[in-house]
């Protein structure tokens, strides 16, 4: 019996690239769609399905038949001679059957208006990479419904300045299931291309909903893109704040990152604690829950120690950014309302730390999710990344086990003195 998770796909909904084909050919796929979008080529029906609304020029958007992809942020950092480029997108469907979507690695691009661009050296968060037939299917979309990624691009400039305009390029895959079986192969390919992108926050508009949203009764065919749902002009919500980064909806910011007496340093061997503390704005229009899976908080110094994320002593207990837990719960709640700012900390551990040459300058990393209270899951993922962020840590003087011998020694023999 066959099983419907994923849909059939049928010949005409979208371009078809040979499995064979030539890395010439995907750009030229990716010239195509992107002209075909401003109108400049008229592209057959069967290959382009330019009967369909597509997205306006100058808007950070991406239609066809079946999916719709807009831009939700794009900011930079810089590592040395890297910069680290990420651009947080939101895919709709558009048909009226279920799908599940993931990337083609060699085809996640982004180049500026320096000359500047990175093939092969990019990574998502949350979708996942197409395998042959070893896909996983996690990132899945209903009727009607969309589902978030974020793309993290690597890009070498040397002693060169990143550029100001972005082209983000990538070719995204439909699965579906192979017969009554687990595995699964690709079906219809999406070729996306977005250019003029601009660092900052863009907004979807509250009528974004309806732009996957498919007619009473269609196969397959959407309504036309509301101009709610129109990409706006992006703005800049760091400008000005220092340590600041913006996934989405959420800016983080990096208020310090110190010394921690939270803990008892009796649980663990020859520790140094460092307590990350965050502050989170919530720009959006509707509340978010914040929850983070346990470890996937990443801190190192710039001598290449790297502390792990360990539970609060009091998980409960307000402060602390929540965490989910085994049973899907999570430890305490943190709810931003529209446009509210809250703040919380994270603490870390570095174990057998008197032998290590400790720095105070850091960089930083977290993977955040949003959380559903009623069905009690994570509904989307938020990834920011701080580097070169200086510390202040109280590094206690610890003594060697020779001179620990010598008090103990020391403390025996006053003992045996007072007898």
């Amino acid at each position: 019996m066959q099983n419907n998770l994923f849909p059939t796909p049928t010949p005409s909904s979208a371009m078809r690239l040979d499995r064979g084909r030539t890395h010439s050919a995907s750009h030229l796929l990716r010239h195509l769609a992107l002209a075909a979008s401003l109108g400049l080529v008229q592209v057959p029906l069967a290959q382009a399905q330019s009967h369909v609304p597509v997205c306006p020029a100058d808007s950070a958007c991406w239609s066809s038949k079946e999916l719709a992809v807009f831009v939700r942020s794009v900011s930079s950092t810089s590592s040395g001679g890297w910069k680290h480029v990420n651009v947080s997108l939101r895919f709709f469907n558009r048909s009226a059957q279920a799908t599940a979507l993931a990337y083609v690695g060699r085809e996640l691009v982004i180049s500026d208006n320096r000359s500047h661009r990175s093939d092969n050296h990019g990574r998502t968060g949350g979708m996942p990479r197409f395998e042959k037939g070893q896909t996983q299917t996690n990132f899945r979309v209903e009727p009607g419904e969309h589902r978030d990624a974020t793309i993290e691009f690597n890009v070498w400039t040397g002693q060169k300045e990143l550029g100001d305009l972005f082209e983000v390029s990538m070719l995204v895959r439909e699965l579906r299931q192979i017969g009554d079986t687990n595995r699964v192969e690709g079906g219809i390919e999406h070729a996306i291309v977005i250019p003029r992108l601009r660092e900052g926050t863009y907004s979807i508009g509250a009528g974004a909903a309806a732009v996957s949203a498919p007619m009473p009764g269609a196969t397959t065919s959407p309504a036309p893109l509301p101009p709610a749902a129109q990409a706006a002009a992006p703005v800049d919500p760091c400008k000005g704040v220092p340590l600041c980064a913006v996934d989405g909806p959420l800016r983080v910011e990096v208020v310090r990152i110190g010394s921690s007496t939270l803990m008892n340093e009796g649980q663990f061997t020859d520790p140094q604690l460092a307590v990350v503390s965050l502050k989170f704005k919530n720009l959006s229009e509707a509340p978010l829950q914040l929850t983070h899976k346990l470890g996937d908080s990443h801190l190192s110094d710039s001598g290449g120690n790297k502390y792990g994320e360990v539970a609060p002593p009091d998980p409960g207990k307000e402060g602390f950014l929540p965490f989910t837990m085994k049973d899907g719960s999570v430890s305490s709640d943190l709810v931003l309302g529209p446009g509210a700012t809250r703040s919380a900390s994270l603490i870390h551990i570095l174990e057998r730390a008197s032998k290590l040459n400790l720095k105070d300058r850091f960089n930083y990393e977290i993977d955040l999710a949003e959380f559903n209270p009623q069905e009690r899951k994570v509904s989307r993922d938020f990834t920011v990344k701080f580097n070169g962020v200086n510390g202040k840590l109280e590094i206690t003087k610890r003594k060697s086990g020779f001179e620990k011998f010598k008090d103990q020694q020391a403390e025996d023999f006053e003992k045996f003195k007072n007898q």
